[in-house]
């Protein structure tokens, strides 16, 4: 039985995630409590908004502790934009607090190419996600095709120290940015998947597919 949790810790598009879980067919919780995460089956980790503005909310609800446990835990995880870079170390974006440390590396500012017209930063719009050959058979990819075209919006960059931790990369301002990364039982995407259409209904349901780990 999938028992899906939203991370409710008021940084995050949380009703359009929700929304877009039951498109996929299944129900889901809005919790901080992290008590009911740890029964949960699948944890979505949203983010709108800066980095700092993230861990800060994550320490008021103090969870951000909590959170750092989840590499550990058996529970599927997936961070989405924000999401996805409060589980580096850290971000050049405010700098004032470290993030969760659960995949080893750096949020770093984007540089803008001004020889490139309209590729500026912030990274706003849909672009097509290329797939590290030698995972493109991950289930979390398995309805993705190359034609498929995923919604970005953001001035910061993952860069892990691992590049085996990155699974999917983005061509923007003439470099490849990761677009995907996994660690274990950790997933984070930079791109919105609930604002991609049905191609990000797919990365979704993909992995609330994956199975239980209890």
């Amino acid at each position: 039985m999938k028992r899906i949790s939203i991370l409710d810790y008021g940084a995050g598009n949380i009703f359009s995630i929700k929304n877009a879980v039951e498109k996929c067919g299944y129900k889901s919780i809005l919790t901080s409590d992290f008590e009911r995460i740890l029964k949960s089956t699948h944890l979505i980790f949203p983010g709108v908004g800066s980095f700092d503005n993230c861990i800060q909310k994550l320490k008021d609800k103090k969870i951000y502790e909590k959170l750092k446990a989840l590499e550990n835990q058996k529970i599927w995880v997936l961070g989405i934009c924000v999401g996805m870079q409060a589980l580096f170390n850290y971000s050049e974006e405010g700098k004032k607090y470290k993030g969760l440390g659960i995949i080893n590396g750096e949020v770093k500012k984007m540089k803008s190419d001004k020889k490139s017209g309209p590729r500026k930063v912030p990274f706003i719009g849909w672009k097509n996600v290329v797939l590290d050959e030698r995972k493109k058979k991950m289930k979390i990819f398995s309805d993705t095709t190359p034609d498929d075209r995923f919604y970005f919006i953001h001035s910061y960059e993952c860069v892990p120290k691992k590049k085996d931790n990155v699974i999917a990369t983005v061509y923007y301002n003439k470099k490849n940015v990761c677009a995907v990364v996994k660690k274990n039982n950790i997933f984070g995407c930079q791109f919105h998947p609930e604002k991609s259409g049905e191609a990000g209904l797919n990365i979704i349901k993909n992995f609330i597919e994956y199975e239980n780990m209890n």
